[in-house]
């Protein structure tokens, strides 16, 4: 919808919320739990597990120069701001991060991701179905209204 809406050169800038982050679950359990989400704990099940990769992938038929930063919870941008401060850090033990070993680091302290990037002007050419992203993992049910369990 956006490549359709905006006119070649126009800029595409989305902010979304990091599922693998420590506030990713949104269930405000992350003091007991922290990445429980990712542990098999429960999360709300509207929410996506989409990566940096896959939103460039999923874009990059309608957008050039594509580029995803990492913010923290004041929206200051990793590597570029000298105060970005990596969500949870503290809470991230050896331990824990030793189960969440498959996450990278950075992907678990960085609270949300921006896209950037604008309209080529060959979108109206390319074909809407030729690169879409890859599905996520449907997140199995656990009777809960709303939520659902990592697997």
């Amino acid at each position: 919808e956006m490549a359709r809406v905006l006119s070649p050169g126009g800029a595409v800038d989305l902010e979304w919320h990091n599922f693998y982050s420590w506030s990713g679950g949104l269930t405000h359990e992350e003091h007991q739990n922290p990445w429980g989400h990712l542990l098999g704990g429960c999360y709300w099940e509207p929410l996506n597990r989409v990566t940096p990769e896959e939103m460039i992938h999923a874009f990059s038929p309608w957008f050039d120069g594509l580029q995803v930063l990492g913010h923290d919870r004041r929206y200051r941008i990793a590597g570029r701001d000298p105060s970005f401060e990596p969500e949870a850090e503290s809470y991230l033990t050896p331990e824990l991060e030793r189960r969440l070993s498959q996450y990278p680091r950075e992907m678990l302290l960085t609270r949300g991701f921006i896209l950037q990037g604008l309209r080529n002007r060959s979108a109206a050419t390319t074909s809407r179905t030729a690169r879409r992203a890859p599905a996520a993992v449907a997140p199995q049910s656990t009777g809960l209204r709303g939520y659902a369990t990592a697997r």
